[in-house]
């Protein structure tokens, strides 16, 4: 039996490179990861600040219009959050139901928890 290296070090090379691309898609999708909690954080400070100025009472129109700049900055960040979490689906080879909302691999045809079609 002969050992074949040529064989042996080009199935090693791929290994080595499947496993570079893996590492990096992890660290890619820790980073997105890490952002959304750092933007969901930032969402809850807002959210505690509406709450002041409403629990204080506060009607001037001053209060008022930093109400309505808190919720549009919450809003930015909620789509922020959503293209984010996109590019880890993209990751993942994952995708959403439009009905349920639960995520499955972008090869299925129907959704593993409701049953919904999906689009071609």
């Amino acid at each position: 039996m002969n050992f074949d290296f040529e064989r042996f070090k080009s199935n090693l090379y791929k290994t080595a490179v499947a496993a570079k691309e893996t590492s990096q898609s992890m660290i890619a999708i820790t980073k997105c990861k890490l952002k959304i909690m750092e933007m969901k954080t930032d969402m809850d400070d807002k959210y505690i600040q509406i709450g002041k100025i409403i629990y204080n009472k506060d009607n001037t129109d001053e209060s008022e219009a930093k109400i309505n700049t808190l919720c549009l900055e919450i809003d930015q960040l909620k789509e922020d959050i959503k293209k984010i979490q996109g590019i880890i689906d993209d990751n993942l080879n994952r995708k959403e139901c439009p009905e349920c909302k639960a995520k499955s691999d972008k090869n299925f045809d129907f959704c593993p928890r409701c049953g919904c079609k999906f689009e071609s």
